[in-house]
């Protein structure tokens, strides 16, 4: 199936062309003709399936047929959990849209507010925003929402474990109650399925057979290691591999800084390209070191979980956690940044000890261990130990790598 049989314009057909897409993926061909025909949508899919796509294609065709924007009105809202992935989602909306007259605009928290309602005085077709902004916009009367009617939800699951379920229901009692609801997340778990019975109306619900595992292109291994040994081994495997790029996930902001600060030293540490990206960083400085990166002028990235979501590298070869995510989910977006489209990935975790719990919960999640590969002059003190999924299916547990 191509893009030309979801009955998508051809401008948008060019567009997807410029970027590389040939065929739409699997919930790209469900969503897509749902949503055209004004359904609510309720769907769960992996990371890098092309979930923005299937929200943004169907709506910027919509929009191409509206008539005139009034001052401060917006028609389709995509509400997103953070100011990285906000930036994302919009700057694929404008590449998806540039071949037709499509008004689109960003706004998030940590930019000035005057300088964003620039964007929205004259009335824009879809608003990406982040919830604390957009409510407070409202409140101070530079945006107005009563002709909004079409709403996304976008990581609806991440909005929710950060605590934004009291703003997201007084926000959505501004909107009109004639509308098309959409919530897209990567995991279907217990609260985004309540909520969704409560937001939306006979929903289409489109449930992803990869929800909740890595996408086959993305070959995961850990590395057993003691705690006060992994920077050594990060070094090694630096060396060894000669990544092109890649990002290291860390599980503190501090520890970020000196990460990214030993990797680039020249004099005491590896001399390399390297730089963090945490919340203590201006959203400005975020944004500046993601298109470095993205450009190849950062080589090294080491982020917190801010990162995990948001950020999308065509041909990034891997990502290594250096620590495990506190939240479980979290696993699946940050390894999810390699491996993307048709290209191949390397996922790797550096476990000490101290993570075994975490370990388990994260393979109970996928439903597949994790390969555990010794390396010998890095054998730790105390063994992890076989997976608690005893699916064991031709995995060498004590194999080095060839």
């Amino acid at each position: 199936m191509s893009f030309e049989h979801l009955r998508l314009a051809e401008p948008i057909t060019r567009a997807l062309k410029l970027k590389g897409y040939e065929q739409p993926t699997d919930v790209q061909k469900i969503c897509i003709p749902e949503i055209f025909a004004g359904k609510d949508i309720n769907a769960h899919a992996q990371t890098g399936t092309g979930k923005t796509a299937a929200f943004a294609l169907p709506l910027i065709q919509k929009f191409n047929k509206y008539p005139p924007i009034a001052p401060k009105k917006v028609h389709a809202l995509i509400l997103v959990p953070t100011r990285e992935l906000a930036v994302q989602v919009e700057q694929n909306i404008k590449f998806y849209s540039q071949f037709l007259s499509i008004k689109s605009a960003v706004i998030f928290g940590g930019q000035r507010v005057n300088a964003q309602s620039k964007q929205i005085a004259k009335g824009v077709h879809i608003l990406v925003a982040t919830i604390g902004r957009l409510l407070d916009m409202q409140k101070k009367g530079l945006i107005e929402l009563d002709q909004v009617d079409h709403v996304v939800l976008d990581e609806s699951d991440r909005m929710l474990e950060m605590g934004f379920q009291h703003d997201l229901e007084k926000l959505l009692k501004l909107i009109p109650a004639k509308r098309q609801t959409m919530m897209f997340s990567a995991t279907n778990n217990p609260k985004v399925k309540e909520l969704s019975y409560k937001w939306l109306k006979s929903a289409i619900n489109v449930n992803s057979k990869e929800q909740n595992k890595v996408a086959t292109n993305v070959e995961q291994y850990l590395h057993p290691v003691d705690a006060d040994r992994k920077q050594d081994l990060l070094v090694k495997l630096i060396k060894d591999n000669d990544w092109s790029q890649l990002l290291i996930f860390v599980k503190s902001r501090a520890y970020a800084d000196e990460l990214s600060d030993y990797l680039y030293d020249r004099e005491h540490g590896l001399g390399l390209r390297a730089a963090s990206i945490h919340s203590d960083k201006t959203q400005s400085k975020r944004n500046d070191l993601l298109k470095k990166f993205k450009a190849g002028t950062i080589r090294i990235l080491v982020a917190t979980d801010v990162a995990a979501r948001g950020l999308d590298i065509a041909e990034l070869p891997a990502v290594i956690n250096f620590d495990l995510p506190h939240i479980k989910e979290d696993y699946i977006h940050r390894i999810g940044r390699t491996g993307r489209a048709d290209n191949k990935g390397v996922a790797i975790s550096l476990v000490c000890s101290g993570e075994i719990d975490t370990l388990h919960r994260i393979e109970a999640m996928l439903e597949l261990p994790i390969r555990r590969v010794p390396v010998p002059e890095f054998r730790p003190k105390v063994i992890l130990g076989l997976s608690s999924i005893r699916n064991r299916k031709q995995l060498d547990f004590d194999k080095p790598l060839r």
